[in-house]
């Protein structure tokens, strides 16, 4: 496993790879059992710059952040870029085997879904003939 657990002033931050969250749900290790804190989730927030400078002249010690997305150990969420009007990130659920694929739009923080693709292993037969993919 190349993930890490990083203590900081009692503070835990964990880091894995997509794959080893993955293989962690599917041998039913518990947050409990992984983690040495209460709970553990990955989550996408958001906010205006406005609103961050704001909080950091009242002292910063509250940053309302927005939540777009959370995930515990059933899936995990990844941010993959943004342009000039919104900001883009994947899902997957491990339990479905779907990865969603979503866009906030920065001017008003709504979350809209672009795309789902089921990613459940393929359960029929196939074969290779001539370099190409044939399922049955």
């Amino acid at each position: 496993m190349r993930g890490a657990i990083l203590q900081k002033k009692n503070m835990y931050y964990t880091y894995m790879e997509d794959y080893e969250k993955e293989d962690i749900y599917y041998k039913r290790v518990t947050k409990e059992d992984l983690y040495i804190k209460e709970s553990y989730n990955e989550s996408l927030n958001v906010m205006s710059l406005e609103g961050f400078v704001e909080s950091i002249k009242n002292s910063g010690d509250n940053i309302p952040f927005i939540e777009v997305c959370n995930k515990e150990l059933d899936g995990w969420t990844r941010y993959f870029g943004m342009d000039d009007k919104s900001i883009y990130f994947r899902t997957k659920d491990f339990k479905s085997g779907t990865e969603s694929y979503y866009m906030v739009d920065k001017s008003n923080f709504i979350k809209e879904k672009i795309e789902s693709i089921d990613l459940k292993p393929y359960e029929g037969n196939w074969d290779i003939y001539e370099d190409e993919l044939i399922l049955y």
